[in-house]
């Protein structure tokens, strides 16, 4: 849908085959090899060597950059380095939902396991203020356990279904809010933290799982590039391209520091520590020495199309 791209990339436009046939029958040969269908292209000024696909938008995005920086242009064939780029890309796209439906599951099951955990100790808690009030008392444990036993009947869970919805969803919580009695603002607002802090501790304990899987569909799609196109060499050439220019940057942006010497030193030490942490958690790429050592390591296998 163009109405996805053209909210994440304002500026970008569609490429036709006219304008830029070389680039678009890259894309459709791929796609043909692939056994699958060949996406939307869309151009994106920006100097980053970069390229994105996006299967709900069902579309290819190229930075300005990834022609630029691979000396390629839009009339003409793209040159090696461009087409491995195309190709990791397109790899993306053959198996954009191999990856995606289990990392759902993933966040989803984490997401309900935590949010059920809050549940059952907001209900034991009920107990123990209701018994509080009757003049008897309990338990945190006794209420825990008289929670687990309710949990073999229906109407447990659709409570829990709507105490999820009613303390995560925005919609919920201003309807619940508007619902709310005088003195009872306290009560509803650790409710909302309790369930929205449920939800990101679900998010929290599922990332270094969707990590793994987004870190595989990497690896997948750097070997679906080097075999379809039979240049497992060019392929390794455009991630050192790719690999310095982003290093490049990171000198640039050093000496901008005002200190021409030191600054580069004390910045790349920042940026390692920060690569680090953010490799180790969240990033969804291997290192480029990850990279490179696995297409060595299946290059023997693959038939060379490029001589």
């Amino acid at each position: 849908m163009e109405f996805i791209v053209k909210t994440m990339f304002p500026d970008a436009r569609l490429l036709t085959s006219k304008e830029a046939p070389g680039i678009i029958g890259c894309v459709e040969d791929i796609a043909k090899k692939a056994g699958c269908s060949a996406p939307p292209v869309y151009l994106y000024p920006s100097g980053a060597m970069n390229a994105a696909i996006y299967p709900a938008g069902q579309s290819m995005i190229i930075f300005q950059g990834a022609l630029d920086k691979t000396g390629s242009k839009l009339v003409g064939k793209p040159s090696a380095q461009l087409e491995g780029i195309i190709a990791h890309e397109m790899g993306h796209w053959s198996n954009a939902f191999r990856h995606f439906g289990p990392m759902l599951a993933v966040i989803g099951g984490s997401t309900l396991i935590a949010s059920a955990a809050v549940y059952m100790y907001d209900r034991a808690h009920m107990k123990q203020k209701q018994a509080k009030e009757e003049g008897k008392s309990i338990t945190l444990d006794k209420g825990f356990s008289e929670t687990v036993d309710e949990m073999k009947h229906q109407s447990f869970w659709k409570n829990f279904k709507d105490y999820y919805a009613y303390n995560t969803t925005p919609a919920y919580n201003i309807l619940g809010a508007s619902d709310m009695q005088p003195g009872s603002w306290g009560e509803y607002m650790k409710r909302q933290v309790m369930g929205i802090g449920a939800t990101a501790a679900g998010l929290a304990v599922s990332l270094p799982a969707c990590r793994q899987f987004a870190l595989r569909n990497e690896f997948e799609a750097d070997a679906f590039a080097a075999r379809i196109t039979g240049n497992p060499e060019g392929y390794i050439e455009m991630l050192n391209t790719l690999h310095n220019k982003v290093e490049g940057a990171a000198r640039h942006t050093a000496k901008r520091l005002g200190n021409t010497e030191a600054a580069p030193k004390v910045t790349k030490s920042a940026m390692d520590w920060f690569k680090h942490i953010m490799q180790e958690t969240v990033m969804a790429h291997p290192s480029w020495e990850e990279r490179i050592a696995a297409i060595r390591k299946i290059a023997p296998t693959i038939t060379r199309i490029h001589p």
